[in-house]
């Protein structure tokens, strides 16, 4: 599950004139989520957000990240996308108390999406199936470690409209299975003989299924500013690790808000905007 992230931007300029290739600006977002999928126990954080948004020809940055659009295809879109999740004090987690800590995870790698709703409508309607392969390092910034490769086909729904100039409300919706390698699993569900207590036996993870993921969002643009809400659950049984001792909940939510605002917009525009 990568958590960060929030809500993607847009903008509705005359047809004469494009969006900002560049703008930049500033917001605050809260999000809740777990320690990691599987565990009962959250982190709730609330911080200053910087907003940008490049509309390049090859390169993308909107709230979703960076992202290489490599190809030009009506229908086929072939980029290149990251994402992550958060360390883990294991002291502050009951199910991991005495265990290593979690180091913070990268993910990159290509996704593949096809576009099987109207290419000449994808600004209001577009649903698509999106599958990223990424792979995975954890690290303290002192040390690594590769724990392979996860991929997460999804189908996505996303409809958009516009109440006025520079104003647009968008709904999303996407849904798909998770898959990881051995090494992934194994560095957030499996229990060495070492740290194995009476109440937490020795585990090893297998490589596989990992669980099914929902997530929807709302967003809406005012001029200037943007407002999101946006949330995701996972569900866990019947992944390869379930009955791993460190899977206390096999329910796995993330809940999440934001506002921002563009406070400065280049004169140089783009060809065209960003997809919510």
């Amino acid at each position: 599950m990568a958590i960060f992230g929030a809500a993607h931007a847009t903008a509705d300029e005359a047809p004469s004139e494009g969006p900002p290739l560049l703008e930049l600006g500033l917001g605050v977002g809260g999000v809740a989520f777990p320690h990691y999928r599987g565990s009962d126990e959250y982190y709730t954080l609330a911080s200053p957000l910087p907003l940008v948004i490049y509309r390049g020809d090859i390169i993308k940055v909107s709230r979703g990240g960076a992202r290489a659009e490599l190809i030009d295809h009506p229908r086929l879109e072939i980029n290149l996308s990251g994402g992550g999740t958060p360390p883990v004090d294991s002291d502050d987690d009951d199910n991991r108390d005495g265990m290593p800590d979690l180091d913070a995870t990268g993910e990159f790698g290509p996704t593949i999406s096809w576009l099987f709703s109207d290419p000449d409508d994808k600004e209001r309607l577009a649903f698509k199936l999106e599958v990223p392969v990424r792979a995975v390092v954890a690290s303290d910034l002192s040390d690594y470690e590769f724990l392979d490769w996860i991929v997460h086909p999804q189908l996505q729904l996303r409809t958009r409209w516009n109440t006025a100039p520079r104003r647009s409300f968008a709904v999303t919706a996407s849904a798909g299975p998770v898959f990881a390698s051995n090494d992934y699993h194994d560095y957030f569900y499996s229990v060495s003989p070492r740290f194995a207590t009476p109440d937490r036996r020795a585990y090893e993870a297998d490589a596989g299924y990992g669980g099914f993921e929902f997530s929807a969002g709302v967003f809406h643009r005012r001029d200037k500013w943007r407002f999101g809400a946006y949330s995701s659950v996972d569900l866990l049984d019947g992944a390869t690790f379930d009955d791993s001792p460190l899977v206390a909940d096999d329910t796995a939510w993330v809940v999440g808000l934001f506002v921002a605002r563009s406070l400065w917009s280049s004169e140089r525009r783009a060809e065209e905007e960003l997809e919510e």
